[in-house]
């Protein structure tokens, strides 16, 4: 069925045709707005970048996971698991087979996050800005939209 998926102030699923929400959780205390947001293939886990503030730094960046089962088993807001991401990624998303996340980053990085352990598994950098990324369909290279670039990696962990 055709899902909607809400990431404002909550990143929410739902099923579009009843309104069902079929997982919900708080995305933590920043500026209410989701910039970047990924499905994993199988649908057990969303993962969101937001900014954060703390009392230590002015402002912080987050990478945040959470698993759909235990959140949509659950009435407590759940802020899921942050990872250890430097900086806010621009954009997000899972490789076909499950086991990859990809980050973009404003400092020109892509970086590859494995997806059991949520350890980095790899970083690029390029010499202009990356946005947009996407997995070919057998996992195995990542594309990467720069500034004026179409940019092309192949993964072989």
């Amino acid at each position: 069925s055709e899902l909607a998926i809400r990431a404002l102030e909550t990143v929410s699923i739902e099923k579009r045709a009843t309104r069902r929400r079929t997982f919900t959780a708080e995305s933590g205390s920043g500026d209410g707005i989701v910039h970047a947001f990924a499905v994993s293939p199988d649908g057990r886990q969303v993962a969101a970048g937001q900014p954060t503030y703390d009392i230590d730094r002015e402002h912080a960046s987050q990478l945040r996971v959470w698993d759909t089962r235990s959140v949509a088993s659950s009435t407590a807001p759940d802020r899921g698991t942050a990872i250890a991401s430097p900086s806010l990624p621009y954009a997000l998303a899972f490789s076909p087979d499950g086991h990859w996340l990809a980050s973009t980053h404003p400092e020109e990085t892509l970086r590859i996050w494995h997806v059991r352990t949520w350890r980095l598994a790899a970083e690029m950098r390029a010499m202009q800005w990356f946005g947009s990324c996407v997995w070919s369909p057998d996992s195995t290279r990542i594309y990467v939209l720069g500034t004026n670039t179409l940019y092309g990696y192949d993964w072989r962990p």
